[in-house]
């Protein structure tokens, strides 16, 4: 297949399974986000694991809970909510994330856990960005480990800024989330959490050899989905290819 001309269609050639399981689809494929421009995690439109409905509530507690709350101690700033937005709709929509899912059988002792990731290598600056942005909000985590999810409900004593919680944009990014991230230097082989609404995902390239893991033990996803987005691309392909040669 004509690879210029399949990203002239704004299209990935690929149509994998969603391997980490939390509230994604089974399977990654095209996605109307409808024509809000603004609409949070379009920018995954040509292939999502993630839903229009997941995207919509993306920035409150509906998917994770009341004690998950990025503005546990107060509303953020603007900057500081986007980088929010951009790394729950790269956990949710990018298909890639799952090639880092932490645990191969997904369970974790005798608790099932295919949602966890660990280790995924992010860009050094939007990590030190991140940290930037938000180093004046407020935040609450827990004083060992300073993990996203080791506090249910924050005391207003317990609420400081992010340059009170965190040292850096390395710490940040590798402990708020608890160690799901690595702060990657070499930015050639590190993921990104944000880009523009239509352009393809920078991740296809990034550790393209890295195998998938083998899927859930009680997951059987339905490949029905990709073929079908495979065949509508095929057709469109081959119509522009008809095109350019008439």
């Amino acid at each position: 297949m004509d690879k210029t001309v399949t990203s002239a269609l704004g299209r990935d050639e690929n149509c994998e399974v969603c391997h980490v399981r939390y509230h994604h689809k089974d399977v990654a494929d095209a996605t109307d986000f409808g024509n809000d421009p603004e609409q949070w995690c379009k920018q995954y439109q040509d292939n999502s694991c993630c839903t229009l409905e997941t995207a919509n509530n993306i920035h409150n507690d509906q998917l994770y809970g009341d004690e998950y709350r990025w503005d546990r101690c107060g509303e953020l700033s603007p900057a500081c909510m986007k980088h929010f937005i951009n790394e729950a709709c790269f956990y949710e929509c990018d298909v890639h994330v799952g090639k880092w899912r932490k645990h191969d059988d997904c369970m974790d002792g005798t608790e099932p856990n295919g949602w966890q990731i660990a280790g995924m290598p992010i860009k050094a600056s939007e990590c030190d960005q991140f940290f930037d942005d938000c180093r004046s909000d407020r935040f609450c985590v827990n004083g060992n480990d300073k993990s996203l999810f080791s506090v249910s409900t924050c005391a207003e004593s317990e609420c400081k800024s992010f340059s009170e919680i965190y040292a850096n944009g390395k710490e940040m990014c590798e402990l708020l989330w608890d160690n799901a991230f690595v702060y990657e230097t070499n930015e050639e082989h590190a993921y990104t959490w944000g880009f523009e609404v239509g352009e393809p995902n920078p991740n296809n390239h990034i550790a393209a050899s890295k195998a998938f893991p083998e899927a859930c033990p009680d997951f059987s996803p339905s490949m029905d989905a990709c073929h079908s987005v495979l065949t509508d691309l095929d057709d469109r392909v081959n119509f522009v290819q008809s095109q350019v040669n008439a």
